[in-house]
């Protein structure tokens, strides 16, 4: 039986009382089978096998998770859990519990679970990041009440994933998968609608981190600009100087009727992010209001929020399954 433990998050957020052993309910072999079939079921740049926990290990990882009562990696444990696979029907079942307007957000949670309980990391530069981040951050809130084969456990993998942050040939494959996905979208990218892109620097290094609940997410500068052709805006306004790298297309909001003028959705956008102070650097200033004002620093997750409130379909161009 576990015992209660203060979940609030913040670096100075107590720990809490020890949650008590929970017994393993999975074997050695258990765990290792189920590592191998994930690193099976993807390509061997889309992940790569980390620190292996043991029995003990994974279900004290599991205990407290399950401390974290609703929030958004609990409600992922609940639903997919360490062993679900690649269900869709869980990943769908997930994306409705929480109220997505597309799956991607609930592949990250899955990728998540994947690496913390597990130890299957992401190769993607932009996956390992986020994934670094939340093992990083449950490590730390956790620090009192884990074990210490927990703690080494999840010390390993984020030293792992920190060497594989700045992996040169996983940029150039996840920059590449990204151009392709892209291309796949050619009929959405002719439509009309808001767009929104970054540069692969800004969306692998957040401009504003997120802290220590999963409840708030990582910001960084984004365009968010509207368009009667999407793919030849966006080239437009991406290639009017030399950018230091390719620009890269997260989503397309598209109005489910022709007769809402896109002009008007794009100025809904924008006042909600003011109102929410997510004003890119020159919007935010009154004494540099000329160009980039079309830049917030904001996440995906508020600009699909804002989406679901517009009833607008969401294209969401980051979500690749399988990652």
């Amino acid at each position: 039986m576990m015992m209660g433990m203060d979940s609030s998050s913040g670096d100075d957020a107590p720990a809490g009382e020890p949650a008590a052993p929970t017994p393993p309910v999975r074997t050695q072999v258990d765990i290792d089978s189920e590592r191998r079939r994930i690193e099976a079921d993807r390509t061997a740049r889309r992940v790569r096998l980390g620190a292996s926990p043991t029995p003990e290990t994974l279900a004290d990882i599991e205990s407290h998770i399950r401390l974290m009562e609703g929030e958004h990696l609990a409600v992922a444990y609940e639903i997919c859990g360490p062993f679900a696979g690649d269900d869709p029907d869980a990943i769908a079942e997930l994306q409705n519990r929480l109220g997505h307007g597309g799956p991607a957000r609930s592949y990250t949670l899955r990728q998540v679970l994947n690496a913390l309980c597990l130890g299957v990391l992401p190769v993607a530069p932009s996956a390992v990041t986020r994934v670094h981040r939340k093992i990083r951050v449950f490590h730390r809130r956790f620090e009192g009440s884990l074990r210490l084969d927990s703690k080494d456990f999840l010390r390993e993998n984020e030293q792992m994933l920190d060497r594989m942050l700045n992996d040169e040939s996983a940029q150039e494959a996840e920059e590449e998968e990204a151009a392709q996905a892209e291309a796949s979208y050619a009929k959405k990218l002719a439509k009309a609608g808001v767009y929104v892109f970054t540069y692969p620097h800004y969306y692998r290094y957040p401009t504003v981190p997120s802290g220590y609940n999963d409840r708030l997410h990582d910001r960084t500068l984004m365009k968010i600009g509207r368009a009667d052709n999407l793919g030849r805006r966006i080239d437009e306004v991406a290639n009017v100087t030399a950018a230091p790298e390719p620009r890269r297309i997260l989503r397309l909001y598209l109005p489910r009727s022709d007769s809402d003028p896109v002009d008007a959705i794009e100025r809904k956008f924008h006042g909600m992010l003011d109102d929410a102070g997510h004003a890119g650097p020159r919007r935010a200033s009154r004494e540099r209001q000329t160009g980039g004002t079309e830049w917030f620093a904001t996440s995906l997750e508020f600009l699909d929020s804002i989406a679901d409130l517009l009833r607008l379909e969401i294209v969401e161009l980051d979500a690749v399954e399988g990652l």
